[in-house]
């Protein structure tokens, strides 16, 4: 496995992390319309991290601008949540984090000439 191979399995388990603790917000919080829309979000990051695992980049172009939006809808949940407690979106915040820097390292380099 190299290192182009390593960096996208990484950032798939990042999104498969953040996805499981997608699911998680509804079994938290209730099971109010946002914490149902939330766990809509797994299966979503589910399929990109499948993606992923196959190195297309053009998806982790994708995955990069699903994940910055997440990112920040995260970030706003952790000043007060709507549904659940507020650790759970630091968590995903965290994995998100991480698949973002993941990808920001595979999309920096430049893409391998296929021959």
């Amino acid at each position: 496995m190299d290192r182009d191979e390593r960096l996208y399995l990484s950032a798939a388990v990042f999104l498969l992390v953040s996805g499981v603790l997608h699911l998680g917000v509804p079994l938290l919080g209730g099971f109010s319309t946002f914490g149902l829309l939330l766990a809509l979000v797994a299966p979503f990051y589910g399929l990109i991290a499948l993606g992923l695992l196959h190195n297309w980049r053009w998806l982790a172009w994708l995955a990069f601008v699903v994940l910055l939006i997440g990112s920040v809808g995260a970030f706003t949940e952790t000043a007060g949540p709507i549904t659940g407690p507020a650790w759970i979106y630091w968590v995903i915040l965290l994995a998100n984090l991480g698949a973002l820097v993941t990808l920001f390292t595979i999309l920096w380099r430049p893409a391998r000439q296929t021959s």
